[in-house]
């Protein structure tokens, strides 16, 4: 039986793993600290002996992975990768820290590198890298789960990034492929980059991705794959780039920002009025020379691309709804709809930037609105999903049991309305009275979708992976 000979005390309770090598003994507590200690079981010798601290800047909620070296070398995983020394009267780092992102799994050592798991604070992937153990220096990464933010194609080409900024190209050649796993390029972010990035196709077989704080910055990804611009920002993006016309606009506060493109002429910005702080939720092409935003305290705009007497972004058109709105806009060539807090739906002609119809439900919208042509989807208490008519003031037309998943989206296609829900769901049903005519499941949980590419229709899940749906 053990037999219990000494105690120490440690600053906070210890959730993490202690380490030993020798006769050090390494124990991590909350706030990043590390408490060591020296243990003997030599003759005179006090079995447990307390050392020098550790403390470094992770929160109390960061995890601490440990692993011990040679020389009394201890390798820690925390808010980032790095190597602290233990003397006689210091625990301190060796070196600068590296692989910055939240550690998710233990270190593991083999042959001389340190196979190092993360997550950075603006991506839900999981980052494995593998670092020289003395150099602490990284020649490969592998990311893991990371979710699509968007997709832009034409013809056998695609192109698609994902939210750890990693791009691919996916050509006539890669569509017969099962796994594919070769990036076209990788966005070069900022280390201390916190806050998602946001893109969106834009027109050419383009995607533009914006990034905020520390160094706000826009990327322009060509058809090839490769980066062909990344203007810097003068302010963080407060939502995803949009197309007006020719122009790439970016959303930030005050202001609509547009950015020149290769040999483009410098153009005005939109900027709001003088006293209005709005912060912008969402803006969405509605036309060749137009789009409607929307702001968080519920104001839509119409903002068009003027030519005279200079060219110029513009407020055409103003509606107040009178409630906070929290969700995207939803859009298709014809209307867009937009949800507010007091569980309304209003429905624009896309073009005339009128009114055609609005509906209250007893149960709030619980996601942005699905506008599929003059279908117009709106779920409520994630229970039902409501098809309501654009075309005659927003009738009903049937609703539809989601039994707790989301819709993300929807296409109409010859065989009908294709429905795809974040479970895996995709439907395809009569758009009059919402009969089911096909139901399958993609097996896993779907993040965007259902779209159309030169090979068929497909949707996209949670890890970047591509279903192809067989339509009946």
């Amino acid at each position: 039986p053990y037999k219990q000979v000494a105690t120490g005390n440690v600053v906070g309770r210890v959730f993490d793993e202690p380490v030993i090598r020798g006769r050090d003994l390494f124990i991590p507590s909350p706030g990043e600290r590390i408490s060591s200690f020296s243990v003997s079981d030599d003759p005179g010798q006090p079995p447990l002996t307390p050392g020098p601290n550790y403390q470094g800047k992770g929160g109390d909620d960061i995890p601490i992975h440990m692993l011990p070296g040679p020389d009394r070398q201890l390798w820690i995983a925390t808010v980032a990768l790095a190597r602290l020394r233990l003397t006689t009267d210091a625990l301190q780092p060796d070196s600068d820290p590296v692989a910055n992102g939240v550690s998710t799994q233990p270190l593991v050592y083999e042959a001389g590198y340190l196979f190092n798991a993360r997550q950075r604070p603006y991506s839900n992937a999981v980052v494995l890298t593998r670092t020289d153990r003395d150099e602490l220096t990284s020649d490969w990464q592998a990311v893991l789960g990371s979710a699509p933010l968007a997709f832009a194609n034409a013809g056998d080409m695609m192109v698609s990034v994902n939210d750890a900024g990693v791009v691919f190209r996916v050509g006539d050649r890669q569509w017969g492929d099962k796994f594919y796993s070769t990036a076209a390029s990788r966005l070069p972010i900022h280390e201390e980059l916190v806050t998602p990035l946001a893109a969106a196709a834009v027109g050419g077989n383009r995607l533009a991705i914006v990034c905020g704080n520390p160094e706000p910055r826009c990327w322009i990804v060509g058809p090839s794959g490769q980066i062909e611009g990344s203007p810097q920002l003068p302010d963080v993006p407060e939502a995803a780039p949009v197309m007006i016309g020719d122009r790439l606009v970016v959303p930030m506060a005050g202001r609509l920002k547009a950015i020149k493109l290769s040999s483009q002429s410098t153009i005005q910005d939109f900027v709001l009025p003088t006293g209005e702080t709005h912060r912008w939720k969402d803006v969405k092409s509605s036309g060749s020379d137009r789009a409607i935003a929307v702001t968080e305290d519920g104001i839509v705009m119409q903002i068009r691309l003027l030519s005279s007497p200079k060219t110029n972004l513009a407020e055409a058109g103003r509606i107040e709804l009178g409630a906070s709105v929290m969700l995207p806009l939803g859009a298709s060539e014809k209307f867009v709809a937009v949800v507010d807090s007091s569980q309304r739906v209003t429905v624009l002609n896309a073009d005339l930037f009128e009114r055609v119809g609005t509906r209250i439900f007893e149960l709030a919208p619980t996601s942005a609105p699905v506008v599929v042509g003059s279908h117009v989807l709106v779920e409520t208490g994630l229970a039902e999903l409501h098809s309501l008519n654009a075309d005659e003031g927003l009738t009903s037309r049937w609703t539809m049991p989601l039994n707790g998943s989301p819709l993300i989206g929807g296409l109409e296609t010859p065989a009908g309305l294709v429905l795809a829900q974040q479970n895996g769901t995709v439907s395809v049903v009569n758009p009059e009275n919402g009969e089911v005519k096909f139901r399958m499941s993609a097996g896993r949980m779907l993040a965007m979708g259902p779209f159309v590419t030169s090979r068929g229709v497909f949707v996209a899940t949670i890890d970047n992976t591509l279903v192809p749906i067989q339509l009946p």
